[in-house]
């Protein structure tokens, strides 16, 4: 799930998105170390998609932030 689409989720009131896919692209190329990679990069992307809608909080992510 990217992490665009986190923000819409979390948007809708959902509490927690699936991130599968890529954790197991990190934990089958590097280990450990990929797997926290894969998060790290997750979490970066995710604030910095917050920065840009002018949120510093999941709690303020609403269905205003997002255009369909």
């Amino acid at each position: 799930m990217t992490r665009n689409r986190c923000i819409q989720s979390f948007s809708s009131w959902c509490e927690v998105v699936m991130v599968g896919r890529a954790v197991v692209c990190g934990l089958t190329t590097k280990g450990e170390y990929g797997v926290k990679t894969v998060m790290e990069m997750s979490k970066d992307e995710l604030e910095f998609t917050m920065a840009l809608s002018g949120c510093s909080a999941l709690n303020d992510v609403t269905t205003n932030h997002i255009k369909t």
